[in-house]
């Protein structure tokens, strides 16, 4: 079971009001997922600091709530810095509970989403650190990362879909707002993306 609070969270979008072009990225996605059988999404960006890190979140809790469970959900960087405590307490405020469990210049946090689910391990890596053996989809959610990440060698797809980076409001009054809106829109084309595949997965 979903924890409430994130539950709620999820709950405030619905996969709605997409432009015809992120629809049609998000469809491309969904047909790769399909047609290369693949059980696992990578979410790929320059540090694996912010946006990565948050899709991978919300992706995991939202294939929990859809039904999906089989499937694994990862993230990482053209290179390997640290998760942005901004990316941590944004995951906090929406509902995950947050649990640091090593320490260092590249902490490793724990993300938990569900009671009946294990928490996510999070920690900043490059893209080809993803512990799975399964085929996986690979999502490049910047412009930079697509850029650093021109081949991804164990992918079966590689997609860009790119959002802002709310890294350019750290340090400023604006950044928990930043962080939020981004989670936000990651978070309704994600309800978008569930939504076109097949429940019988």
């Amino acid at each position: 079971m979903l924890l409430t609070e994130l539950q709620a969270f999820l709950g405030t979008s619905s996969g709605e009001g997409l432009s015809a072009e992120r629809q049609e990225l998000w469809q491309k996605a969904a047909q790769a997922v399909v047609e290369k059988e693949a059980k696992a999404m990578n979410f790929i960006c320059t540090h694996n600091a912010r946006r990565s890190v948050i899709s991978q979140s919300l992706a995991a809790a939202l294939a929990h709530q859809y039904g999906f469970s089989e499937m694994q959900f990862y993230s990482g960087g053209a290179e390997s810095t640290f998760i942005h405590p901004n990316s941590l307490a944004l995951l906090q405020k929406i509902g995950f509970e947050v649990k640091e469990v090593k320490a260092g210049n590249n902490p490793v946090n724990t993300a938990g989403f569900a009671s009946d689910a294990q928490p996510l391990q999070l920690f900043s890596k490059t893209f080809d650190d993803a512990s799975s053996s399964e085929p996986y989809v690979a999502i490049l959610v910047c412009s930079k990362g697509d850029a650093a990440c021109p081949f991804i060698p164990d992918a079966k797809a590689r997609i860009l879909i790119p959002f802002e980076d709310p890294g350019a409001y750290d340090g400023t009054e604006q950044a928990a707002e930043a962080y939020l809106a981004t989670a936000k829109l990651i978070l309704n084309e994600l309800h978008y993306f569930f939504q076109l595949l097949p429940s019988s997965r």
